[in-house]
């Protein structure tokens, strides 16, 4: 519980310039729909057991989203893929990994 509350109180998060209007110092960022397949990603059977994403393969939000995705036909899984991409794209910042 104590390390639970050290990482719930010292988040930190990416911010994103990509889509914003007007002048910025510095070069713009790319949108977060690039990256959105390291939160998401597709099942890989060859995935490595030091992975970081592993323990979420047994049970978690990796593990439920692999079980959609084997439960829908490839047209579904694309419309759900390319839904993740639009949300990706409009968010402004994500968690540092």
């Amino acid at each position: 519980m104590r390390s639970l509350m050290t990482v719930l109180k010292d988040v930190s998060f990416k911010p994103s310039n990509h889509g914003l209007k007007g002048h910025m110092s510095g070069r713009r960022n790319p949108s977060f729909k690039d990256p959105m397949s390291l939160f998401f990603p597709i099942p890989d059977p060859n995935m490595r057991k030091d992975s970081v994403w592993h323990p979420f393969l047994a049970k978690g939000y990796l593990h439920e989203f692999h079980e959609m995705l084997h439960g829908m036909s490839e047209k579904e899984s694309s419309s759900l893929l390319l839904a993740l991409k639009k949300i990706f794209g409009r968010l402004q910042c994500l968690p540092v990994l």
